[in-house]
């Protein structure tokens, strides 16, 4: 069995990927392709009936989300039979470190999940295979909001191929709520809570001596991801920035007023009110040790299958 080894790699956070990997793979993959030109289906094709081994890293989720990769990998290795995917999950809180690990180390996954926030990163490392000659191909531009695509560029090429896109909210225990009498927050999203009254909500409800914390502001301290996705935005809601428009420079604005509060404001919640706590029990959300969190849509279905009689606000 042939497996494709290449000195980049190409990166996906989307099944996309996996769909367009029959491209990719069948594009010989076994060197950096230019992204100045297209690729000559008679230079780069993988013969069909050559086989082909791909190793695939992610990070893993929970069972909903196992189960459709599981999905999405059956069924591509179905309509190719003679490309096997070997798909390794990781723990979301090692997985950054294990993939930079591989790549140090010259034994990189042939495709990798990653999340948006990081391609720069990876790009600027040389880590990762352009992919904007394929999606000039075949990858149906059109059909990929502007600013998704943008997220997966880096000096004007494309390293991601796009699998799901989600969003993070504030998400509440309704019983918690109910039972301190607070009233609950407005459904109408133009009408969202401020800083101040969700402190004062994890602050009412917060019960240290029984194990019930107010609030889990951002996931914990993991790494990966969780950084852009969950401790980024308090900076931005509080007016604060990280870094100047062009990505050059965080003088000025890392170190802003702004900046400081935000971050201040999340230490206090740890530090001062103490409504929030640096470890929880398993699932402390749905089984009432935890009134607050900030989490994504992936969790939903999730919830609802896992919890059916958790009351989610």
């Amino acid at each position: 069995m042939k497996k494709l080894s290449q000195t980049v790699v190409s990166a996906i956070v989307v099944g996309g990927l996996l769909a367009g990997c029959s491209s990719q793979s069948e594009s010989g993959s076994t060197s950096s392709t230019s992204s100045s030109s297209v690729p000559s289906q008679t230079d780069t094709a993988v013969k069909k009936e050559e086989k082909v081994k791909l190793t695939f890293w992610r990070n893993s989720g929970n069972d909903t989300e196992n189960a459709a990769y599981d999905k999405l990998v059956a069924s591509f290795m179905q309509k190719y039979p003679n490309i096997s995917v070997e798909m390794t999950p990781i723990p979301y809180s090692d997985y950054d470190t294990k993939l930079r690990v591989s790549i140090a180390s010259g034994s990189p996954p042939d495709i990798m999940a990653l999340d948006a926030p990081t391609v720069g990163s990876y790009a600027n490392a040389g880590a990762l295979k352009p992919l904007t000659t394929y999606f000039k191909t075949d990858g149906n531009m059109d059909d990929v909001p502007k600013s998704t695509l943008a997220t997966y560029t880096y000096q004007n090429e494309i390293y991601m191929a796009p699998l799901t896109e989600s969003s993070i909210a504030m998400f509440y225990n309704k019983k918690l709520f109910q039972a301190k009498g607070i009233p609950l927050p407005s459904k109408n999203p133009d009408e969202p809570w401020t800083w101040d009254q969700v402190l004062d909500a994890a602050k009412k409800v917060n019960d240290p001596a029984n194990g019930i914390f107010g609030i889990d502001p951002a996931q914990g301290f993991g790494n990966a991801g969780g950084t852009a996705y969950f401790k980024y935005p308090i900076i931005w809601q509080l007016g604060g920035e990280i870094m100047s428009p062009d990505g050059k420079t965080s003088k000025g604005y890392l170190d802003s007023p702004q900046t400081k509060k935000a971050v201040q404001f999340f230490s206090d919640l740890y530090n001062k009110d103490k409504v929030s706590a640096l470890e929880y029990p398993p699932d402390p959300f749905p089984n009432g040790k935890l009134a607050i969190t900030i989490d994504g849509s992936w969790s939903l279905a999730n919830l609802k299958e896992k919890f059916p009689n958790f009351k989610l606000g």
